[in-house]
């Protein structure tokens, strides 16, 4: 059935395919020693029934004689299952070789018998099998011949007529079968069957270049290897992925990456045909000195523009990445002027996307930007940078410039056209005229703020003036009050009420015709509404402050009322009792101390109002540097500093700080106040006042007596 559907030459029906491949699985269970469809042969008959087998599959005729029989090829039934499907049967054939049987001297002249027959069939003269077929043939002997089986003999001639017939461009059949089954025969073990030379040279001719790959690989001819990826139309993405092996492998040296660097540089618009996004990156990468040579080569190119856009997304993606090397590299190349090439050519690439970039780049001078968008009339993006460097005016003047041309537009086209023809190219004309207006009232009240009055209300004015100017003398002035009334609600707020009342009172176009005292009435009942709103807003506003501020004085007062608590009961000076004075002071940060210590210690000082300023000297120390005047009298018992220089003591720098004369002084002052004092007394009169403050302290006791006084400490103090 199978035979006859082969003959046919039609496709075979699904029943003629189940029948073959019962077929195949009926002859490998067979080959193998077991039954059909499961099971074993009986032990004494496996040998039978493979001779069976092979006899019948080698058959040069078939047994029983019929009238299709006189034309049938030799050996019809290997012929059949060949046609039938070729890498199915050799597969069998391969696990069946794998036998005991066919290991014996007479097993292997069997095999041997077999192989040449399957050559007779496959590659006779008049054969209707496909070079992809024969191909398949060969790789089964291959395989047979890498696994060192000596009892198969194939003649090198018979591989070299298989190489010319699977490089033969006027062959039938698909060119990646047959490259498929080249590559087969050389993945098991037919390097050494093919002649180099032949098989470099057959490959190339006919563009195998996954086989070329595999030579030039082994060959380790890496430059020729880059131009097989580039060539190999199927499968040229996978050269993006070769390239990254050889800069990223540290195995190639780097003479090899430098080869391949100046390849990439020289073919470099072929890689950007591929994949423009991958080849930015790789150059990026692996390639940043050579930016400048590829820049230039590629400058001609009518893809330059998107590849230097590409080129500028790898920058900002990968800003701050890489080696140091690398990144200063990449800084030298991209540089201010670059970017503003790159602006250039958007100018007339893409005028559109160029307000998108300078607003969230800033990489460019405004200048040289401004001038490409005058000469382009790029009229936003010039806009938008003479608001951002502050010249407003001239911004204006670009706005009302364009709001001008599209007044005289709208005038006359309403003159020239009647009330049949033309009106819709009179609502068009009128649509961007409001569009325009639209815009040059928001850039006046982005901008109102930072003009002075006057020119805020020069600009105001002209607006106003441009766009009633024409009510007098078109037919229908409607659209035109409206967007009167529109600049009139959107100045208000930039312009005095009162200027804005004289302003639509003074316009003639405003204040003269047919409906004026209408259109008035309906303008100025506007203004008072709109007046009346901002009066509610104001007074809203007045009283959220009030509360505000109320809110905030009290918990200014609570903060004031609050109560400090000490850390300890001992003065941070002298690490006495606080009781054994008369007055302390508790500071913010827990410390307290004894009045006349802290005022000793500089605890104290007046700002410029005369009022007097406590600070921890634990927290900050403060030693005085200069003394300018003192002031003492009968009455008067404290000193005064009027300039004094704090410096900050921490640590073991206190001991090591180099002090000036003046600090030296006032140190040695108070060491000799430290030691005319008793502390052996004030500790006894500290445990004896233990239990509570007293009225009057140690210091003013009789106990506590003062043994010296420094002549020039420049303090006074009260005994």
């Amino acid at each position: 059935e199978v035979k006859i559907g082969l003959a046919s030459g039609q496709p075979l029906t699904q029943e003629q395919i189940d029948v073959g491949n019962k077929l195949l699985v009926y002859v490998s269970g067979c080959l193998a020693g077991r039954a059909y469809p499961f099971g074993d042969v009986p032990q004494d008959r496996v040998k039978q029934v493979k001779y069976d087998i092979y006899s019948t599959i080698t058959l040069i005729h078939s047994r029983k004689i019929t009238p299709e029989s006189e034309h049938e090829p030799p050996y019809p039934h290997l012929h059949t299952l060949l046609a039938f499907d070729t890498q199915g049967f050799l597969n069998v054939l391969s696990i069946a070789f794998e036998e005991e049987e066919y290991q014996t001297e007479i097993g292997s002249s069997q095999k041997q018998r077999l192989v040449d027959l399957l050559l007779q069939v496959m590659l006779k003269e008049d054969s209707v099998f496909s070079p992809a077929q024969v191909g398949y043939l060969f790789t089964f002997l291959a395989r047979q011949i890498a696994k060192g089986d000596r009892s198969v003999v194939i003649s090198r001639d018979l591989f070299s007529r298989v190489l010319t017939v699977l490089t033969d461009p006027e062959q039938p059949g698909s060119r990646e079968e047959r490259e498929d089954s080249l590559l087969d025969m050389l993945e098991y073990g037919g390097w050494h069957l093919f002649d180099p030379g032949h098989l470099e040279a057959a490959s190339e001719g006919i563009g195998f270049y996954r086989v070329l790959r595999m030579v030039y690989s082994g060959r380790k001819e890496y430059i020729k290897l880059f131009h097989c990826y580039i060539k190999d139309d199927r499968r040229n993405i996978q050269t993006f992925n070769f390239i990254q092996k050889i800069f990223s492998d540290d195995t190639y040296s780097d003479a090899v990456k430098s080869e391949i660097g100046a390849e990439i540089a020289r073919n470099v618009a072929q890689l950007t045909r591929i994949d423009m996004k991958k080849t930015a990156h790789v150059v990026y990468q692996y390639l940043a000195k050579r930016i400048p040579d590829i820049l230039a080569e590629l400058n001609s190119q009518p893809f330059y523009y998107e590849f230097l856009q590409e080129l500028l997304e790898q920058r900002g993606a990968a800003e701050g990445l890489g080696s140091p090397t690398h990144q200063a590299a990449v800084r030298k190349v991209f540089t201010q002027e670059l970017y503003e090439q790159y602006i250039e050519l958007m100018c007339t690439r893409e005028p559109r996307a160029l307000m998108e970039y300078v607003k969230t780049k800033e990489t460019y001078r405004p200048e040289f930007v401004l001038d490409l968008c005058e000469r382009h009339q790029i009229t936003d993006v010039r806009v938008y940078l003479l608001e951002s460097m502050n010249r407003h005016t001239d911004a204006f003047t670009v706005l009302f410039s364009l709001l001008v041309d599209k007044t005289a537009q709208c005038v006359e086209e309403l003159d020239g056209s009647s009330k049949e023809e033309g009106s819709c190219n009179t609502d068009l004309r009128m649509a961007e005229l409001n569009t325009q207006l639209v815009v040059v009232t928001q850039f006046l009240q982005r901008c109102s703020d930072k003009l002075s009055e006057e020119s805020r209300e020069e600009l105001w004015c002209n607006l106003l003036d441009t766009i009633s100017s024409p009510i007098r003398s078109v037919e229908n002035p409607e659209p035109w009050r409206g967007m009167v009334r529109h600049i009139v609600s959107t100045m208000l707020g930039h312009v005095g009420h009162k200027k804005v009342v004289s302003l639509v009172l003074s316009n003639a176009s405003c204040s003269s015709g047919v409906d004026t005292w209408a259109h008035l009435k309906h303008m100025l009942s506007e203004l008072i509404e709109t007046f009346r709103y901002e009066e509610r807003v104001l007074e809203s506003s007045i009283q959220v402050q009030d509360k505000e501020r109320l809110i905030l004085l009290r918990e200014l007062l609570l903060h004031k009322k609050r109560a400090l608590h000490a850390h300890g009961r001992k003065c941070s000076v002298c690490q006495l009792s606080l009781n054994t004075r008369m007055r302390s002071v508790v500071h913010s940060c827990g410390c307290a101390a004894h009045v006349d210590c802290a005022d000793r210690c500089g605890g104290v000082r007046l700002d410029a109002t005369g009022t007097e300023v406590w600070s921890c000297t634990t927290c900050n120390p403060v030693l005085p540097s200069a003394v300018n005047t003192i002031e003492s009298s009968e009455n008067e018992s404290t000193a005064t500093v009027s300039s004094h220089k704090r410096v900050h003591i921490t640590g073991k720098e206190a001991n090591t700080q180099e002090l000036d004369e003046n600090l030296k002084q006032a140190l040695n002052s108070w060491t000799a106040v430290n030691k005319s004092v008793d502390y052996a007394e004030l500790g006894k009169y500290e445990r004896d006042q233990e239990d509570g403050f007293l009225a009057d302290g140690l210091l003013d006791s009789d106990k506590f007596k003062l043994q010296l006084r420094p002549a020039s400490s420049g303090l006074n103090s009260d005994n």
